[in-house]
């Protein structure tokens, strides 16, 4: 789903815009994602905002992993350690932003266990909907 708003926003330091992907990512690119999941795989939803750091990882590693379950053209994946953390249960739709750009939306970790850090945290790719998106704010 795609809002667009009535009116421009009001920006100030804590309201800003982000800029929509342009190039390619890369493996081992670092980014940011944030939500209000789960902190761990077994607790429960947290009750302010969480960040951490996620890097890109090999496509090729995503599809040996994910198989029929990850397609390249419209997902990305990523790599995470235990101290960092990463994206949960409760996060999907939030950000991968990389270099300042909104790469990818949470889509989905290992079902039993988001901390498993043999299945890298799959997101949808922004850049593939870019299309979509312009002809649909058009309208």
């Amino acid at each position: 789903m795609l809002l667009k708003l009535k009116k421009k926003a009001k920006l100030s330091k804590n309201v800003k815009t982000i800029g929509l992907p342009e190039g390619k990512t890369s493996a081992n690119m670092k980014c940011a994602v944030a939500g209000w999941g789960w902190t761990t795989a077994h607790d429960c939803p947290s009750n302010v905002l969480k960040e951490a750091t996620e890097n890109i990882e090999a496509t090729s590693n995503c599809e040996n992993i994910w198989q029929q379950y990850f397609n390249s053209d419209h997902m990305i994946c990523t790599n995470f350690t235990k101290r960092s953390g990463g994206v949960c249960r409760g996060d999907s739709g939030g950000p991968l932003i990389c270099k300042n750009k909104l790469q990818g939306v949470t889509a989905y970790t290992s079902p039993e266990d988001c901390t498993d850090l043999s299945y890298p945290h799959v997101f949808t790719k922004v850049r593939f909907f870019i299309p979509w998106i312009k002809e649909t704010m058009k309208k």
